[in-house]
This record gives C-alpha cells, sequence and structure tokens, in this order.
C-alpha cells in the first residue's frame, strides 16, 4: 500500500485507463517522431534542417517520457507537472517550426508586426504554466475534501488563481485588438486572415470553459477541454507568427 513513502490512492477505472492511455499515446508519439526522423535522413544533403529538426523532436520526446515518469516517481509535483506541460509545448512548437518548413504554398496578404504575435504565444504560454498551478491547487483541494463540496473550491483558491484571471482577460483583450486590426489590413480570405479568425473562436470558446469552471464549481469535463483549448491557442499563434517569418524570408529572397 506503500511505494517511495507515498499512499496510494483508491484503485479508480476510470482513472486507471486515462493514465494507461497517455501512455499508449506516447508510445504512438514516439514512434512517428522516430519514423519522421528516419524519413528525413533522406534529405540530410539537400535540407539537412529537415533531418536535424527531427532528431531533435525526438530527443525532446525522449526526455518528455524521463519527466512523464518523474511527474509518478515525485506524486505529481505541481513543479514536475509544469515542467512536462513545458516540453509538451516545445515539442509542439519545433513540430509546428518543422511543418513551416515543409510549407510550399503562397498568401498575397502581407502580415505586419509578426513579432507582435510572437509575444501574444508567448503570453499565451506563461498562462498554461499559471494554469498548470491552478490546476494543482485544485488537486490539493479535491483531496483534502476528498472530492466532494466542489461548490468551495473556487473559493479556497490563491493568490494564483488571481493572476491567472487576470492574465486571461489580458490575453483577450489583446488578440481580440490585434486580430481586428490584422482582418482590416489581410481580410479572411487568406492563410493569416484564415488564423486570426481561428484564434477568435478558440478564444471565445477558452472563455467559455473558464466560465463554466469558475460558475458550475469546476466540472471534471471541463478541465481537459480548457488546458486543450489553451495548447490549441498557442500552436495557432506560434504558427502565425511562423508564417509571417516565412514570408519575410521569401520577400527577402525575391529581391
Amino acid at each position: 500500500f506503500k511505494v517511495g513513502n507515498h499512499h496510494i490512492a483508491d484503485f479508480n477505472v476510470f482513472k486507471t485507463w486515462i493514465e494507461y492511455l497517455n501512455r499508449l499515446l506516447g508510445a504512438v508519439l514516439g514512434f512517428s517522431v522516430l519514423a519522421t526522423a528516419i524519413y528525413a535522413f533522406r534529405f540530410i544533403k539537400s535540407r539537412p534542417e529537415f533531418f536535424y529538426l527531427s532528431l531533435l523532436i525526438v530527443v525532446l520526446t525522449s526526455i518528455q517520457g524521463f519527466i512523464g515518469a518523474r511527474v509518478v516517481a515525485t506524486n505529481l509535483s505541481k513543479y514536475m507537472i509544469t515542467l512536462h506541460m513545458l516540453i509538451a509545448l516545445v515539442i509542439l512548437s519545433f513540430t509546428l517550426y518543422l511543418l513551416s518548413k515543409t510549407v510550399k504554398t503562397t498568401w498575397k496578404a502581407n502580415i505586419e508586426n509578426g513579432n507582435l504575435i510572437f509575444l501574444l504565444s508567448c503570453l499565451t504560454l506563461i498562462q498554461i504554466l499559471v494554469g498548470t498551478q491552478v490546476r494543482q491547487e485544485i488537486d490539493t483541494i479535491a483531496i483534502q475534501f476528498n472530492d466532494a463540496m466542489r461548490d468551495g473550491w473556487i473559493n479556497r483558491l490563491g493568490n494564483v488563481y488571481l493572476v491567472h484571471r487576470a492574465i486571461a482577460v489580458v490575453v483577450v483583450g489583446l488578440n481580440v485588438w490585434f486580430t481586428c486590426w490584422l482582418l482590416k489590413k489581410v481580410g479572411s480570405q487568406d492563410l493569416p486572415g484564415k488564423l486570426s479568425l481561428a484564434i477568435i473562436l478558440i478564444l471565445v470558446l477558452e472563455y467559455l470553459f473558464g466560465v463554466i469552471m469558475a460558475k458550475f464549481s469546476i466540472p471534471r469535463f471541463a478541465q481537459p477541454v480548457h488546458l486543450f483549448l489553451a495548447t490549441l491557442l498557442f500552436g495557432l499563434q506560434f504558427y502565425s507568427w511562423l508564417i509571417s517569418k516565412l514570408q519575410i524570408e521569401r520577400s527577402t529572397n525575391a529581391f
């Protein structure tokens, strides 16, 4: 009943399957990035960045697996959970960067202030990491109340929850302002405009699920959806920045 001086929770079929599914998906991811690196080796002379980026993603995925094991060994330490999430987002970033290197489609729209898009994605990244701290506090409270009296959990959250809420207002405000500005400049028909519309849609859904958690006692289904939407938002912002840099490179090469 004890492992590493930690009490083991009562067996829960649902949580066990979630953990097992996480490991299976991790294995699929590992084989996928390894297959990508092997395939990219054929371009080591013509496009060496393909292979080295793919190899870097393999290394990061291996590190992620090790950190995942440490999350379990440390009894879900909030710092290890945050690090685990951060590495996942780094892997996502490099994967999107590799994807942008393979893009052949051109678009007419001229993306300005690309660095602002990068800053917005960094702000979203910070918000996600703060959110992992809020999630850890919720887990601690859930243990204290034996997963009961959920209507009082929000009131017991500390300052990190207030910081999370404040950053959320800033994230929504800046993204809405920038997207409206960008749509006026480039329209919604080209790739940059479509990405900006997708960002607004994800923001609306993300804010909606945040309100659902705050007003309806943190329903279980809302937490993973909230995190998934935040990750999707970061990915869209980061990819928008990548294609803005890609456009600048193409313009420079054209001259």
